[in-house]
């Protein structure tokens, strides 16, 4: 399946529709992504090593053998709310079709669709820049 993301595109910012922009956000378009795919933030307020209730074993059911064995539930979850995304990157690391595939096992074994966001966001989470 070759599905194309914004074919002549290589860039975009997503905001979220409950972020509310007060000042010019044109400097995220320069970001260096240093080789990622998307930009984004954690929810931190001490520190790089921090991320209280925001870990994926907060979000993801790790009793079930597909979650446990494939995500790790000490990393730290990313903000959804902004967003960079570096399209050749994603291009090139095939995340359309990883999406599909998860998209497909976890509807397989009746995951609801919050499961299949947040296996998503913890598959994206080695393919984040993140700024605390």
């Amino acid at each position: 399946m070759d599905h194309q993301l914004f074919p002549d595109l290589n860039k975009v910012v997503v905001v979220d529709d409950d972020v509310v922009v007060q000042k010019d956000i044109s400097f995220l378009w320069e970001v260096d992504l240093n080789g990622k795919v998307s930009g984004s933030v954690f929810k931190s307020w001490c520190e790089n090593s921090c991320c209280h209730g925001n870990k994926y074993v907060n979000f993801l059911n790790f009793s079930h053998p597909i979650i446990s064995s494939n995500f790790d539930g000490d990393k730290c979850a990313w903000l959804f709310g902004v967003n960079i995304f570096d399209l050749e990157a994603w291009r090139r690391s095939d995340i359309t079709n990883t999406y599909h595939y998860w998209l497909k096992l976890v509807s397989s074994v009746n995951f609801v669709i919050m499961m299949i966001l947040n296996c998503m966001h913890a598959y994206l989470s080695d393919l984040i820049f993140c700024r605390t």
